[in-house]
């Protein structure tokens, strides 16, 4: 009988004989790539873990890994301007937090947040109007995937105006062209001009400003994620997951990928996100 370790990547053999005692032999096999896709022909509770760091097995089963991929190395380009004393406003799980060079990191979320908070180390709660911070603290700050779930948006960029030191660097990523997400707390997509025209009005300067992704790999990937959510949410999915995995959806992803190492179109108006880098004033 053969099992495996996901962590150590390698296989147990179980090997039965004559004798009553159980002998277990592991063969350490540096082929990882038929490791995980053994894991999904045997389970599937992985599939939406969010794992940044481990790009193989993120790209295997994660129907999300296009625009985690986009986004994390968006972060990893500019993550030299965040530094000294961070903030990280509200980005469950702090997935970037290893990409930066800092003094001290502090964590602020959602008094009532619909995430299960219990198990994460979050240091400061924020009720939704008044981040409990003094004035000028912070050197820098980091905002993914958040403010389309802010519906007083103007006080909430003040009061960011207002804990970051003169000068200070912020990332921030903006969802555009994306499904309804953590409902019914996701409220509002922003376009590019909007969002360049908020940041002024409140103190901003923006230093960059960049699309995600061209119009025709944003549709692909949409494709994954409208045939995902389709699959899931039926009574067969259980029976036709691994079906759907393999003929439909991991050969897409592997051709996205493909075209994106092209990057041919200069057509973006319609793209998966925003990232912007910028500079309050």
């Amino acid at each position: 009988m053969i099992t495996w370790d996901l962590k150590k990547g390698c296989f147990d053999c179980l090997e039965l004989g004559d004798n009553p005692q159980q002998k277990i032999r592991k063969y350490s096999l540096n082929l990882k790539l038929l490791c995980y896709i053994t894991y999904i022909m045997d389970s599937k509770h992985i599939l939406n873990k969010k794992d940044f760091g481990k790009w193989l097995s993120s790209f295997l089963l994660n129907w999300n890994y296009i625009t985690r991929k986009l986004l994390y190395n968006a972060v990893y380009k500019y993550s030299k301007y965040i530094n000294w004393d961070v903030l990280d406003f509200w980005c469950w799980e702090k997935p970037y937090k290893n990409l930066f060079k800092y003094k001290k990191y502090i964590w602020v979320d959602y008094e009532s947040s619909w995430h299960d908070n219990k198990n994460n180390d979050i240091d400061i709660y924020w009720d939704g109007k008044k981040i409990p911070i003094e004035d000028e603290t912070f050197d820098s700050f980091i905002c993914t995937e958040v403010l389309e779930h802010v519906f007083n948006i103007d006080t909430t960029l003040k009061e960011i105006q207002r804990v970051i030191k003169k000068w200070g660097k912020w990332i921030i990523t903006i969802p555009f062209f994306v499904w309804e997400h953590e409902e019914p707390y996701d409220f509002a997509r922003y376009t590019y001009f909007w969002i360049e025209d908020i940041l002024k009005r409140n103190g901003f300067k923006i230093i960059k400003h960049e699309r995600l992704w061209s119009s025709y790999l944003t549709l692909l990937q949409l494709n994954i994620s409208v045939w995902t959510k389709i699959i899931r949410n039926s009574k067969c999915y259980k029976y036709f997951w691994k079906l759907f995995w393999f003929i439909f959806r991991l050969p897409v992803q592997i051709v996205i990928n493909a075209l994106s190492l092209l990057n041919f179109s200069k057509n973006q108006t319609i793209y998966l996100n925003n990232f912007l880098l910028v500079e309050k004033i």
